[in-house]
């Protein structure tokens, strides 16, 4: 179809760059040997898995070391981990979804913000105190249901040539001032966002967050699909200020050097632009393995998992064994806006305001 397409499209240039413009000239530039071999190693498994040799491979696994014992599940994948020095591995992969295809359902609940876990805290269990003590108290469901897994503090990123921090209003309602006019941008649709947007609604009420939002857009932002970009925009001069989570400039500034053009500012006002979020998770209550999921968790929170969020991520770890990355302010010296984040879960009531004030579609 789409050689078809694009003769009819062309049908009228010269013949050279008819035949540039050609889906044959296109074919001339794919690595085809490279396609056919990953072609071949496909039909192979996928012939394997019809004739059911996977299957059958799958179930020999399970009667002689049993995927559903407590160590069972970690010995086949050490064997297959293993067999992967050795065997290429496209096919290995291939061939292990075929052996345990994809099952619908989970043992856990993971969400970026507090919103997303309070919107579905009715399918989740009631988490042990094993898992719930290693978090402090601001950063748990106080139903236990869930545990933050990391910190997210939320800023105003800002451009290094144009803004210093003494310019920045303490409070996120002094960028309703018309002087930040067309040097604002943020991500929208980012739930981050509608979280601390959702803590402005609980915190000054409807009406208040709605002038706020609606002055903001009348300083005419420009909006991103996500925070990265958001982040970019600042570096580059796009913008001059935008609203994200912390830890998106330090992924930038280890990337760049420290030449990178933006940094972050915390406001300094008791007020929901000094919120701090959580990344956190819970066991559903459907699950079946409802206590390695549990181990699961109590891994995540462990001096070595919260490292490696502080390390990798650049997130606020939430467990005291591990230290934070020395590039971020320490929460001590944040104003850390006093609120219970597990409230934060009307999150359709804070997009019908965006939506109501332009801000969404």
């Amino acid at each position: 179809f789409l050689w078809l397409l694009t003769d009819l499209l062309h049908r009228k240039d010269n013949k050279e760059d008819k035949r540039y413009f050609s889906a044959y000239h296109a074919l001339e530039k794919m690595d085809v040997p490279t396609l056919l071999f990953f072609l071949g190693i496909l039909l192979a498994v996928g012939s394997l898995q019809a004739a059911g040799q996977l299957g059958q491979m799958a179930t020999f696994l399970d009667n002689e070391i049993g995927r559903d014992t407590e160590n069972g599940v970690y010995k086949i994948g050490l064997i297959i981990g293993l067999l992967s020095a050795i065997v290429d591995n496209v096919p290995l992969v291939a061939a292990a979804i075929g052996m345990y295809p994809l099952e619908i359902g989970g043992d856990g609940f993971f969400a970026q913000d507090p919103g997303g876990l309070g919107s579905v805290d009715a399918m989740l269990t009631t988490l042990s105190n094993d898992v719930t003590s290693l978090v402090p108290e601001w950063a748990r469901d106080p139903q236990n249901k869930w545990v933050g897994t990391s910190g997210r503090a939320r800023v105003v990123v800002y451009n290094t040539d144009a803004v210093s921090p003494s310019d920045l209003p303490a409070s996120l309602e002094g960028f309703t001032d018309p002087k930040w006019k067309g040097k604002i941008g943020f991500p929208p649709t980012n739930s981050s966002f509608h979280a601390m947007v959702t803590g402005m609604r609980l915190t000054w009420g409807d009406e208040k967050t709605k002038s706020w939002l609606e002055g903001i857009m009348a300083n005419e932002p420009k909006f991103y699909a996500k925070n990265t970009p958001t982040v970019e925009a600042a570096g580059k001069g796009e913008i001059e200020v935008g609203f994200v989570n912390h830890y998106y400039l330090h992924r930038f500034i280890a990337e760049n050097g420290e030449t990178f053009g933006a940094r972050n500012y915390h406001t300094t006002a008791d007020d929901p632009g000094s919120i701090v979020l959580v990344a956190g998770a819970g066991v559903l209550e459907q699950s079946d393995n409802k206590d390695n999921a549990e181990k699961f968790l109590k891994f995540l929170l462990s001096p070595v998992g919260q490292q490696f969020f502080a390390s990798q991520t650049y997130e606020y770890p939430l467990n005291d064994g591990a230290k934070p990355n020395r590039m971020l302010t320490p929460l001590s010296d944040i104003k850390k806006f006093d609120i219970d984040i597990a409230e934060l879960k009307d999150i359709e009531g804070t997009v019908a305001l965006l939506t109501e004030v332009g801000a969404l579609q």
